[in-house]
């Protein structure tokens, strides 16, 4: 419906164009449809300052910036949230790193401590047999 308004409101016809309008702000408000509302308020902004209704022409376009600004936090928000749980994964990851690096040291040493025990072991074993 906003488009349809904005075909009536380029031919001039701002009453027909306003009458969409108000009919589509019904329909965004009522779902909650936001971007919408923006769009139906900067229309009828437009329409206002065309008749030279220019307190109304304010009003649309206060609460269009109003609409705007909150679609804008919104957005923000989402991006942050996305943000941070991309962090969050990161620091997993490495921490997950972290610890399989350490895990892969313990065995290291473990191996090492094996090696030196089995190696001291047979150097016992053949001083023993070389005394004896």
């Amino acid at each position: 419906m906003v488009k349809i308004s904005r075909c009536y409101y380029v031919s001039g016809e701002y009453p027909i164009s306003a009458n969409y309008l108000n009919r589509a702000l019904a329909i965004a408000k009522k779902n909650n449809l936001s971007t919408t509302a923006a769009d139906v308020y900067q229309y009828l902004s437009l329409i206002s300052e065309s008749d030279g209704r220019y307190r109304d022409a304010l009003t649309y376009h206060k609460m269009w910036a109003d609409i705007r600004d909150s679609i804008y936090s919104e957005e923000s928000g989402e991006k942050l949230a996305k943000l941070q749980i991309i962090y969050d994964i990161n620091q997993k990851e490495r921490e997950n790193e972290i610890l399989k690096q350490g895990s892969e040291i313990q065995k290291l040493e473990l191996a090492k401590n094996r090696y030196r025990n089995i190696f001291l072991i047979v150097i016992v074993v053949t001083f023993s047999i070389l005394i004896i």
